[in-house]
């Protein structure tokens, strides 16, 4: 499955590549720093790890991790920059997940925690993360950790899979009605003028923004 994000596709590897989730560069845009995934943990099959895909020929090559005991890390997004990946990373099987941000200059430097939460995704001009927060909802931060603000509690609706879209102007994301079915959703970055853009019987999920400005979603 291929996805857009920004000058990147991510890839869920199913078959011929290890079990995990990708990210390439499209075509003719190589700059030799690879794509990232996380990829499973051949010695521990629940941990996943941290890597670096060549565009070229070449094995991933993982990220060094600076935790004394790595756990999982998981959900990888680029910066617009191609500098830094903000991620998911849980420490211990009982321990809450955070968003933390990874520097690819200095990879052996402790990862930044930005907020407890997951699934990360920046804005195209890279100064703000929208992120679901451990305790449900949809929430912003900026990229150096400051200026956190709320947009949707889970009261309001169980979120997934934030989104920016291209131009920054708007998030998309995944939201369950009252009958706990998935429809997608649309909402300025200050969690203004909120509108559901889906009503089907059948669950939409996963949505992400095409060039043009629309948005591409899976019915399952």
């Amino acid at each position: 499955i291929l996805i857009a994000m920004g000058r990147w596709l991510l890839l869920l590897a199913v078959a011929a590549l290890p079990i995990g989730f990708y990210a390439v560069r499209a075509a003719g845009e190589d700059d030799g720093n690879g794509g990232a995934t996380t990829r499973r943990d051949p010695e521990a099959a629940n941990l996943y790890h941290l890597y670096l895909l060549p565009m070229t020929d070449g094995a991933p090559r993982a990220v060094p991790d600076p935790r004394d005991n790595p756990y999982l890390t998981f959900d990888p997004a680029w910066a617009p920059d191609g500098r830094q990946l903000a991620v998911t990373e849980t420490d211990c099987h009982q321990c809450a997940p955070e968003v933390r941000v990874v520097s690819l200059g200095d990879p052996d430097a402790p990862r930044r925690k930005l907020a407890g939460g997951s699934q990360p995704t920046w804005s195209p001009d890279g100064r703000t993360i929208a992120f679901v927060p451990a305790d449900g909802g949809l929430a912003v931060i900026r990229a150096d950790g400051t200026g956190r603000r709320t947009l949707f509690v889970d009261a309001d609706g169980s979120i997934n899979r934030p989104r920016f879209s291209r131009d920054g102007k708007l998030l998309a994301f995944m939201r369950q009605d009252e009958r706990g079915r998935w429809h997608v959703w649309t909402s300025r970055p200050d969690g203004s003028a909120a509108k559901q853009l889906t009503t089907g019987a059948r669950p939409e999920a996963d949505p992400a923004w095409t060039a043009d400005g629309m948005i591409a979603f899976i019915m399952r």
